[in-house]
């Protein structure tokens, strides 16, 4: 397993509790966690990202018996995309391992997006 790899399972096995906590209340703000030699961003993060940005990327559902949620969006941020959000939006967090940006943006329509995803 690459290091990659084992930030992921790590970040998902660890943390998956909190990360979708976190998502749960989120308004307007993109929290992203380093995995590896990528950054994620979970469920309403992932929303924001996806619905406002254009990029190559990829959607992972992560499927979850563990979690009230049971079914959890992840997609990979790329270094351009990463870099542009803290420069474009404020910055309310940044460390090596999590960031998190505040942004005006809408999640109106999360509930829509995901279902599209997950389907």
């Amino acid at each position: 397993m690459t290091t990659c790899q084992n930030k992921i399972v790590n970040l998902l096995q660890n943390q998956i509790g909190s990360i979708i906590q976190k998502e749960d209340g989120n308004q307007n703000m993109i929290h992203i966690y380093n995995a590896g030699n990528r950054w994620v961003t979970f469920e309403k993060s992932a929303c924001l990202v996806e619905s406002n940005f254009e990029f190559d990327h990829s959607v992972s559902v992560i499927n979850y018996t563990c979690i009230p949620i049971k079914r959890c969006v992840m997609i990979d941020v790329p270094d351009f995309l990463l870099k542009a959000l803290l420069h474009k939006y404020q910055i309310v967090e940044d460390g090596e391992e999590y960031k998190v940006i505040s942004t005006s943006l809408s999640l109106r329509f999360f509930q829509l997006w995901k279902e599209k995803v997950i389907d």
